[in-house]
């Protein structure tokens, strides 16, 4: 299959060693939930509802029954990871799709960015066991997904339990040495900083006998679409059906191939003959073995020939290079702290020629917000960097004025110096940009000498509205 091919020549720079996403080692091969079965619990049926863990009360997750549902039969599970514990979103997002293949769903509201290998395990372990015992549930029929850092906790739990039989990665590229040995979709949007490294990582398993596959959606960094993840979630299946399923569901080979014609149908009437390819190769890559795919085969052939193809894949290989120079460009001015030359850089991504490259900006745009939030963080952690601190946050509101996470980290700046009254007015600002994790307020250590504050406690009463 076509892997990206005009990513083949293409050396990603990495600017940021972003750290918020946990790595391959940070899980032991322990985890190992019970299988045995639960019909205590009154659950809700096609409503979402919340969960505790009866092993670890302090632990909950959010889970969905398809109206489906009847304690008679066993059902698939699909398990979600949200960078910010958020188990809610995913379920809500796609309780569509449940309905539509019969899936359960369940999503952690403790597994968010920034934990050690420690409290991954203490999270995985009896989420997993307790969904297991509670729900009629298909041992051999389990997914998992995450978006971001969740995505890598959605490939820790594949690497370290023996139920995950396929992974959707949305905006999480596969770990560094990671060997999963479960087919894997990976989902980014367009203008998401991390695309570039899942492409690459994508190239980089073009030998895997697992089976992968990357889905690209408009969009940036966030959850893809229904019919996007649901894509994902047709790529598992169908990559599941050549392997283990002794005859073809029609229902699910009939919904792919009208989600692949449309998608096909509307790249050519846009003219965009590298969505076009990508569709033909997913369709072959999907149906083959399943379905006869002699007719797209021949059609993408045609296509990677063809002038026009050659001159699209030079065309997006210099934007991606061009992509490249302009976080070097950004990296050295960041290095010597000099402000208005990143303000000047940052003016001319405003002013994009075409789509494309308004996406290239975009991807840049994410990918230096993420950078200087996780070297922001770094500083604040470490005795004696307050002043190389303020100066990454000085960029950090540069770059995303909007992002309520750059007045946050100051008034945690604030506080560490003793300054009460800048810390105040930063957390007014950050609630004013949309910050509203009373929980991460309420037990944010570096606000321990607030707890009597009139002005902290009417802010926390505030947010609890």
């Amino acid at each position: 299959m076509l892997k990206n091919i005009f990513l083949f020549y293409f050396t990603l720079f990495t600017l940021f060693s972003c750290s918020d996403a946990p790595t391959e080692t940070q899980v032991e091969k322990t985890v190992e939930p019970t299988e045995t079965s639960s019909t205590s619990l009154h659950l809700l049926v096609g409503k979402t509802d919340k969960i505790v863990c009866k092993a670890e009360p302090s632990q909950s997750y959010a889970i969905y029954l398809p109206t489906s549902y009847t304690k008679n039969k066993t059902y698939p599970v699909l398990f979600f990871f949200d960078p910010h514990a958020n188990g809610n979103l995913p379920l809500e997002k796609y309780k569509a799709v449940a309905e539509r293949y019969g899936f359960i769903l369940a999503g952690s509201n403790n597994s968010k960015n920034g934990l050690n290998k420690v409290q991954l395990k203490n999270i995985i372990m009896p989420f997993f066991s307790d969904v297991l015992s509670t729900v009629s549930a298909d041992t051999s029929h389990i997914f998992a997904a995450g978006f971001s850092g969740g995505g890598k906790v959605a490939q820790l739990a594949a690497y370290n339990t023996r139920y995950i039989s396929g992974v959707i990665s949305c905006s999480g590229a596969l770990g560094r040495n990671m060997k999963i040995t479960v087919p894997f979709a990976g989902i980014a949007g367009k203008s998401d900083m991390n695309l570039l490294d899942m492409i690459l990582k994508d190239n980089q398993s073009k030998d895997s006998t697992a089976g992968h596959t990357l889905i690209n959606f408009d969009g940036t960094h966030e959850w893809p679409p229904e019919q996007t993840f649901e894509e994902g979630l047709l790529f598992l299946e169908l990559t599941r059906m050549k392997k283990q399923s002794p005859k073809n569901d029609t229902f699910i080979v009939n919904r792919y191939t009208a989600l692949s014609d449309a998608n096909l149908k509307r790249a050519k009437q846009e003219g965009n003959i590298l969505n076009e390819v990508d569709c033909l190769d997913k369709k072959v890559q999907f149906l083959n073995g399943i379905t006869n795919t002699s007719d797209e085969q021949k059609q993408l052939q045609q296509l990677i020939e063809s002038a026009t193809f050659k001159n699209a894949v030079a065309k997006q290989s210099d934007l991606f290079k061009r992509e490249k120079e302009i976080q070097k460009t950004f990296k050295n001015y960041f290095s010597s702290f000099e402000l208005d030359k990143i303000s000047t850089e940052l003016k001319k991504l405003d002013s994009p020629i075409n789509n494309s490259e308004k996406e290239m900006y975009e991807r840049v745009k994410g990918y230096l917000s993420i950078g200087t939030y996780s070297y922001a963080s770094q500083l604040l952690n470490q005795a004696g960097k307050e002043i190389e601190g303020e100066k990454v946050l000085a960029i950090y509101k540069i770059v995303d004025p909007l992002n309520s996470e750059h007045a946050y980290l100051s008034a945690c700046l604030f506080a560490k110096k003793g300054n009460i009254p800048n810390t105040i007015t930063s957390l007014k600002e950050a609630i004013s940009l949309g910050f509203s994790d009373v929980s991460r307020l309420e037990n944010d250590e570096r606000f321990l000498a607030l707890r009597k504050n009139s002005d902290f406690n009417n802010l926390l009463n505030e947010l609890r509205k």
